[in-house]
């Protein structure tokens, strides 16, 4: 199964009036007019104008997909194979135009945004979405995404933020000993980038620690003073944006990476400046050192917030 993640859909990016030529770029442009389930070889849409046999996107948030559109009639498009993920009602449906594809357009800037954001782990088992899911991570202590400060208190910082709930948080010590941590004394931050954790209390029917009195250490420095071995934090918990709920300036930054990406169009180089007779193109500022477009430079800004950076 190939889904992929887009924040930002045709209607959203259109009504952003963001003064890009779109009419070129759309071929079919309509949304689901009933909810179509996983397996569907067939999607009712609201406006079947401009739907042809070929390529097509639904664009669902973290279920969007590419469809092979074998025929059109009316409203119904009949595919050549089902879809990968059930869609709801209301949900983008388009096709490219003459010119390109606005759909596949917002696709790349999305993962543009996501590479940027750097959530998830680096590599093959990359999982860079940026949308609210439960996933499961384990870190080493003291590390780049685990802290203990000198009052005993335990900050986690998870690959993926907002943090949103956490369900399971263990303390690992090798050799087969843990330590269970009640989540419910969880400490949220501000920021839900990171979350405390207080010296706790073991959960009941964990596995003591050998070489410690009584069992347990007293608070987190008995733990970072031990020589018993290394640590590691393992938690499951729900982090990410919510879909359907983005904050309007993350959105307003995948448009202007679209923005940026579409602007090849006009100028395939790249350049910072460019004249066709008696048309002038400034892609950047006079004396910008970056090689980076304005819009591209705006995105940047508005994403800072959402990167995700280690202690």
């Amino acid at each position: 199964m190939t889904l992929f993640s887009c924040y930002v859909d045709v209607p959203t990016f259109v009504r952003g009036a963001m003064g890009v030529e779109t009419a070129s770029l759309l071929g079919g442009n309509s949304v689901l007019a009933s909810a179509a389930a996983q397996g569907a070889t067939s999607l009712a849409v609201a406006e079947g104008t401009g739907f042809a046999a070929g390529m097509g996107w639904v664009l669902d948030g973290p279920n969007s997909e590419l469809i092979t559109i074998a025929s059109v009639s009316g409203g119904a498009l009949t595919l050549s194979g089902g879809t990968q993920a059930a869609h709801g009602a209301g949900v983008c449906v388009a096709t490219g135009g003459a010119s390109g594809s606005l759909a596949e357009a917002l696709v790349r800037a999305s993962a543009w945004v996501e590479g940027y954001c750097g959530h998830g782990r680096p590599g093959n088992a990359s999982d860079p979405m940026l949308f609210a899911l439960s996933r499961s991570e384990r870190y080493r202590l003291p590390g780049a995404h685990a802290t203990l400060d000198p009052a005993g208190v335990l900050t986690v910082r998870p690959l993926h933020f907002p943090v949103q709930t956490v369900s399971a948080l263990t303390l690992d010590w090798g050799l087969g000993q843990t330590w269970t941590l009640d989540v419910t004394q969880v400490e949220m931050l501000e920021t839900a980038r990171s979350f405390d954790v207080p010296p706790p209390l073991p959960v009941t029917g964990t596995t003591g620690f050998t070489g410690l009195p009584g069992g347990w250490p007293r608070a987190w420095s008995d733990i970072a003073l031990s020589r018993s071995g290394p640590l590691w934090v393992a938690l499951t918990y729900t982090g990410g944006l919510t879909a359907g709920a983005l904050p309007y300036d993350f959105v307003q930054a995948v448009s202007w990476v679209a923005c940026h990406l579409l602007g090849y169009r006009e100028n395939p180089t790249g350049a910072a400046q460019r004249r066709l007779g008696k048309k002038a193109l400034v892609s950047r500022l006079r004396g910008d050192p970056s090689d980076e477009s304005l819009l591209l430079l705006d995105a940047k800004r508005a994403l800072a917030g959402y990167r995700n950076q280690p202690f």
